[in-house]
C-alpha cells in the first residue's frame, strides 16, 4: 500500500505575502514527524521562517524564476525524500494550469495529489491586475480552495463587495477570507480553524511513517 504525497500550492502575484502565509500554513499545520518539503519558484522580501529552516523535518528547495517545476523534479524529489507533504510557492506571473498539468501527469499518478489551492490577493492592486493581467489571475481563482484578501482596511467596504462578488463568479465554492495585514494570518487562520491540522492529521503521518517502514 502507498499513500500518496500530499502537495498545497500557494499562488498570487509578488509581494502580496505568500512565504508569510506558508510559514503562517506551517506554524498552524505541521505536526510531530511529519516531512515537509517547501518548492520556492521566486525570491520574495519575505523568507521562511528560521524555526522551521532549523528543523529537519523541513527542506526547501529554491527554484527561482529562471526554473520551472516539471514532472522529473515532483517525481524525484519524492521518490528520494518520501515527504507527507509538498509545499509549492507558484510563481503567480505563470498560470497555475502549468503546475496542475505537471502534477496530473500519469507518471505522478500514483505517487501525489493536490490537496489544497492557496490564492493570496492584495486588494489594494487587485482592480489594476485584473484588468491588464485577467487571464492570470483568473487562472488561480478558478482553481483556490482557499482565498486570502490582504489589505482589506485600505477599501470601503462597498469596494471589499464588489471583489468577493467578482470571485465568488468565478469560484463560487472558495472559501475567501479577508485580513488587514497579511503579517496577521496565522492568527487569522488560528481563530477561523478552517486547515486540516489536529489529532486526524497526526493521525495520517503515523500511518504513512508505519507503512514506509
Amino acid at each position: 500500500m502507498i499513500l500518496r504525497t500530499n502537495i498545497e500550492i500557494v499562488t498570487g502575484f509578488l509581494g502580496c505575502g505568500k512565504t508569510t502565509f506558508i510559514n503562517a500554513l506551517l506554524d498552524n499545520t505541521l505536526v510531530h514527524n511529519e516531512l515537509v518539503i517547501v518548492v520556492q519558484c521566486e525570491e520574495g522580501q519575505t523568507f521562511i521562517d528560521e524555526k522551521f529552516r532549523n528543523k529537519k523535518e523541513i527542506l526547501i528547495k529554491k527554484l527561482g524564476t529562471s526554473n520551472i517545476i516539471s514532472t522529473n523534479f515532483i517525481k524525484e524529489i519524492i521518490d528520494v525524500n518520501k515527504p507527507h507533504r509538498i509545499i509549492i510557492e507558484h510563481n503567480g506571473s505563470k498560470k497555475l494550469e502549468g503546475v496542475l498539468n505537471i502534477i496530473h501527469n500519469k507518471k505522478l499518478k500514483y505517487r501525489c495529489k493536490v490537496t489544497d489551492i492557496f490564492n493570496i490577493i492584495d486588494v489594494s492592486t487587485f482592480k489594476v491586475y485584473i484588468e491588464n493581467m485577467g487571464s492570470l489571475l483568473l487562472s488561480g481563482i478558478e482553481n483556490s480552495d482557499l482565498i486570502v484578501l490582504s489589505n482589506v482596511n485600505k477599501l470601503l467596504a462597498s469596494q471589499i463587495n464588489e471583489v468577493v462578488n467578482l470571485l465568488k463568479k468565478y469560484n463560487y465554492e472558495a472559501y475567501i477570507l479577508g485580513v488587514d495585514n497579511i503579517k496577521n494570518i496565522s492568527f487569522v487562520l488560528m481563530k477561523e480553524n478552517i486547515l486540516f491540522n489536529g489529532y486526524l492529521k497526526e493521525f495520517n503521518v503515523l500511518v504513512k511513517n508505519f507503512i514506509k517502514k
